[in-house]
């Protein structure tokens, strides 16, 4: 196997190398997307470190003499970045957070109104937690939140785990009730109704549907999510994505679908035919059947850090404008394991190339 390196262009690759794995690299250290969107583990946030805060002195004049008979004539103060201050700004901020259900009382129903659905509260973070995987039918669930009594209408999370016969998510489901993220995973659901989200249109942050069935999304409904950063919809059916527009979208995941077609605008700017998500970091649509990525695609992705590919069905030829990048803070591109064995000399445009490395397969 041989490695060609070429930097700051893009020329016809010579059929005779088909297949074709493709990394493009545009940085040499590449930004991980979950350190790009502040999500740290225990271990890269002790990496990090506060710059240093030089420490004020104050010198108070009535008490010179009584500081110089200590052997000192300042009396130093603490920096709030100094460790040992920082348990006592814990505890003063404590009771700001259970503000929220502070009035006394309790945030969830009576457990038997909203059987077979449990809300529990998590006193140390200030959440409420539904967990709805005990739920056989679609039925249940717009029961529990349509005729049980909910104290509190904004609540933290919605959870349904594990493979019952609940197959959607209905108009109304949640009724009045809105949550910060909704996590749906290893079910047998098969479609959302495009309403089904937007009672927690003002406040849904993280949406996950996951190792489940759904056969469609309402890609449409993503406009409302004023502050939908997050989407993972991984393991699914879903055989297209139709443009749409996502005013705070950070991270979109819909790796190992079917997905063959992306319906993307024209390339004339026009907001309503393109992907319009100027706050794209990361797109990963890994193990999709994708053949061609349309032109105008990358139309309004206006801060991509990372784009995933990988395992398509690219190829065998990337046309001028199929990667027309518009992104300045674009950093890598993978496109390995695809049947690439052409890219047209303005295939891929848009950013300045760092580093490009091509893997072939089959040659010596």
């Amino acid at each position: 196997m041989r490695r060609y390196e070429k930097a700051n262009e893009s020329k016809a690759i010579p059929s005779l190398f088909s297949p074709l794995l493709l990394s493009i690299v545009t940085s040499p250290n590449p930004v991980d997307c979950s350190i790009a969107r502040g999500n740290f583990s225990e271990r890269e946030v002790s990496s990090f470190h506060r710059p240093s805060v030089p420490t004020p002195t104050i010198v108070d004049p009535q008490h010179r003499l009584q500081n110089e008979l200590r052997g000192s004539e300042r009396t130093q103060f603490q920096s709030p970045f100094d460790p040992k201050m920082q348990p006592r700004f814990v505890l003063l901020a404590l009771p700001f957070c259970l503000l929220s259900f502070s009035s006394g009382e309790f945030p969830c129903p009576e457990a038997d109104e909203i059987l077979p659905c449990v809300c529990s509260y998590e006193v140390a973070t200030n959440e409420v937690l539904v967990d709805c995987s005990a739920a056989n039918t679609s039925a249940q669930i717009f029961t529990a939140f349509n005729d049980g009594f909910w104290p509190f209408t904004k609540l933290t999370e919605f959870r349904l785990d594990g493979f019952r016969q609940v197959t959607e998510l209905p108009e109304g489901v949640f009724g009045d009730i809105s949550f910060q993220r909704i996590y749906v995973e290893t079910t047998d659901l098969v479609s959302v109704h495009p309403s089904a989200l937007l009672s927690s249109e003002d406040d849904l942050e993280r949406l996950r549907i996951r190792y489940s069935h759904l056969g469609g999304f309402p890609w449409e409904t993503l406009a409302e999510l004023a502050g939908l950063a997050y989407l993972d919809l991984v393991f699914n059916d879903l055989t297209a994505m139709s443009s749409f527009q996502g005013p705070s979208l950070e991270e979109l995941h819909v790796s190992n679908n079917m997905i063959a077609t992306l319906t993307a605008g024209s390339g004339m700017n026009e907001p309503s035919g393109c992907f319009c998500t100027s706050t794209l970091l990361c797109g990963f649509v890994d193990d999709n059947p994708i053949s061609v990525i349309p032109y105008g695609f990358f139309e309004g992705m206006d801060n991509l850090v990372e784009f995933q590919c990988r395992s398509c069905n690219l190829g065998p030829t990337v046309s001028n404008g199929s990667l027309a990048f518009r992104s300045r803070s674009l950093e890598s591109v993978y496109l390995v394991d695809n049947i690439i064995s052409t890219i047209e000399p303005d295939g891929i445009s848009g950013m300045h190339l760092l580093r490009i490395h091509f893997v072939l397969r089959g040659t010596t």
